[in-house]
């Protein structure tokens, strides 16, 4: 199996019961080796979601990081003290505790997004809020140079793709 076939991609919506309790879809499930993970606090209000295998190459720069300095500490903060291991169900759920959930600000209705070596978990309203304009993506890609200015062009060429790459990247930054 190659490195893409062990990536998270994807969108999908899922609910959360009353005990708190989450499916992984099927599609990202089998990118699971084992039924363990590992779910810590997120960026932007969500939850991410770890592999065992994932999970350990995080804990291993987690390790490196000092914790005599103020940063160090705190990159072990944010992302230990609110780590969990979990286990997968039979139905394919796991169960959120209570903490992760009110971080998160999770309500029933939830969605689920592929981010390569992991999986972000938010609450539906908070995932729609978060995501970038089109104008915005197009100005990050640029940035990143992931696409070409001809993708995004309508044939009247509008946009030069010379002016606001970096003040865009600086503003969906400033959400993050």
């Amino acid at each position: 199996m190659g490195y893409l076939d062990k990536s998270f991609s994807g969108h999908e919506k899922v609910s959360l019961d009353e005990a708190g309790r989450l499916a992984i879809p099927r599609s990202m499930r089998a990118v699971i080796d084992d039924n363990v993970v590992f779910v810590t606090r997120g960026a932007d209000f969500c939850l991410w979601l770890y592999t065992v295998e994932e999970w350990n190459k995080r804990l291993r720069k987690i390790r490196k990081t000092k914790p005599d300095s103020v940063h160090g500490r705190n990159i072990r903060r944010r992302y230990l003290k609110y780590a969990y291991r979990l286990e997968i169900d039979k139905q394919g759920r796991i169960n959120i505790p209570q903490s992760l959930r009110e971080l998160a600000g999770l309500s029933k209705d939830c969605v689920v997004n592929g981010q390569d070596s992991y999986i972000e978990i938010w609450d539906r309203e908070r995932d729609k809020a978060n995501e970038c304009s089109e104008e915005e993506f197009r100005q990050i890609s640029e940035e990143f140079a992931l696409i070409e200015e001809d993708e995004f062009s309508d044939g009247n060429n509008a946009h030069s793709g010379t002016g606001g790459g970096n003040a865009a990247l600086s503003g969906a930054e400033g959400r993050g």
